[in-house]
């Protein structure tokens, strides 16, 4: 695979007064920021955004990182269709996830809420505190940023 420029959606994504996220494709690596309360609709939208920017790498296995700010949780139902997501994506060649839940305004909520979404879609994930720490996990699967 070719080495190619990150590729990022032009503004962050905004919906309601809740939640918002940003994405780029770096490599083989979806970066996120991740801010608020994350609803079935932000996600069905976050979801056909992150199939845009992965559908350059040609079928290549990808791995995703996320860092939470702020409330950082996500509604029940979004919970589920993040459930359904991560299994669609894993068909598509994502291999890992990759959460930093440290600016999150209640860390551990936002970990035993992700790891319970992790868990539920049979995905390789890691909690971290950087996103150096995350990048060299990911890579240490094949998942390299540029």
């Amino acid at each position: 695979m070719q080495s190619t420029p990150p590729s990022r959606l032009s503004s962050p994504a905004s919906f309601s007064k809740h939640g918002e996220y940003a994405i780029e494709l770096n490599g083989c690596v979806i970066k996120a920021e991740l801010k608020g309360i994350a609803t079935q609709k932000m996600l069905q939208q976050y979801h056909d955004d992150v199939l845009m920017l992965t559908g350059n790498l040609d079928g290549a296995q990808w791995g995703f990182i996320g860092s939470i700010f702020g409330t950082g949780v996500l509604t029940p139902e979004a919970e589920e269709w993040l459930v359904v997501s991560i299994k669609r994506r894993m068909e598509l060649g994502m291999l890992a996830s990759v959460v930093i839940a440290e600016r999150a305004k209640v860390p551990a909520l936002v970990v035993r809420q992700f790891e319970r979404v992790f868990q539920q879609a049979g995905i390789k994930y890691l909690f971290c505190s950087s996103e150096q720490e995350g990048l060299d996990w990911l890579s240490s699967l094949g998942c390299k940023a540029n």
